[in-house]
């Protein structure tokens, strides 16, 4: 397998390999063998090789899903960790843990509000911001 199917496909296998580990977790709950099948699409706007880890992001989004949806009771460090197992052995990238820690522990920010402010188009009349000034 080449490619980013690698990176998807990884994680499903990283799952089977560490889900053994985790403890509380019965037999039956670790065995993947009664996960069932799934399509993946992926569409993203992260740019590739942009500094972003666009890896770790695509593990990430595909481990929580995959959690998700065979009801896997399994922490976000504990999905980072599966992350890297999928980047370092089914992919060959020689990678540490933190990109795949950063992504896992994301959250959606809401826009604050001088992000709205900067995007909100000002009329004519308002006044201009002031210079910055870089004493304090």
């Amino acid at each position: 397998m080449a490619g980013w199917s690698a990176y998807v496909f990884g994680i499903a296998w990283a799952l089977g390999q560490k889900l053994p580990e985790v403890e509380g977790l019965t037999e039956t709950s670790a065995d993947l063998s009664r996960a069932f099948g799934l399509d993946i699409f992926v569409e993203s706007d992260v740019p590739v090789g942009a500094g972003l880890s666009s890896s770790a992001a695509i593990e990430c989004a595909v481990a929580v899903a995959l959690s998700d949806l065979w009801s896997l009771d399994v922490t976000r460090p504990f999905l980072a960790s599966v992350g890297q197992l999928a980047e370092n052995k089914a992919v060959g990238a020689p990678t540490g843990i933190m990109d795949q820690s950063a992504s896992s522990s994301g959250a959606p920010t809401p826009p604050s509000s001088s992000t709205v402010a900067a995007s909100t188009p000002r009329s004519s009349t308002s006044a201009s911001p002031g210079p910055i000034s870089s004493s304090s």
